[in-house]
């Protein structure tokens, strides 16, 4: 797990080969005004989505993690809390569903991340994480995550 402002994404190139083309094009919608919806920068290996939403408390949310992608999620205007934790914390009884890549699960435990605009964190497959939290009172997020396929 990683967590930093965006003007320091160039410390982040070299570690995927996809990190480069995610950051482009996470500068490129900070100029602009993205529309919420998916958009392809490198076909399956690359691609990002644009959501925006209202946090809500922690405990309305369910822990999530992946297999197939590294998720790189930046906060173009709010802020929220992410929870994160090992995948070793996961519940046992814990299913994968291949299709949408995720693990879904209800879990105490983990730290708490605080993003603000302008601020970032990357997920990688063993990195449990909840997003969507609020800190101390709602707040509306506009977010864009960029997922990078873990195989190159």
């Amino acid at each position: 797990m990683v967590l930093d402002l965006f003007e320091n994404r160039e410390l982040y190139f070299n570690m995927h080969s996809g990190f480069k083309p995610a950051f482009e094009f996470i500068e490129a919608c900070i100029s602009g005004n993205p529309l919420p919806g998916k958009y392809e920068i490198n076909a399956e290996k690359v691609y990002a989505m644009v959501q925006e939403y209202e946090t809500v408390p922690g405990n309305e949310i369910l822990w999530e993690a992946h297999r197939k992608y590294i998720d790189i999620q930046y906060i173009y205007r709010g802020s929220e809390l992410i929870h994160c934790a090992n995948i070793r914390e996961m519940p046992p009884d814990t299913v994968y569903n291949e299709e949408r890549d995720c693990l879904l699960c209800s879990f105490n435990g983990g730290m708490q991340l605080k993003l603000d605009t302008g601020s970032f964190a990357v997920f990688y497959p063993h990195d449990m994480h909840k997003p969507m939290c609020m800190a101390d009172s709602p707040s509306k997020v506009k977010k864009i995550i960029v997922k990078v396929a873990v195989q190159e």
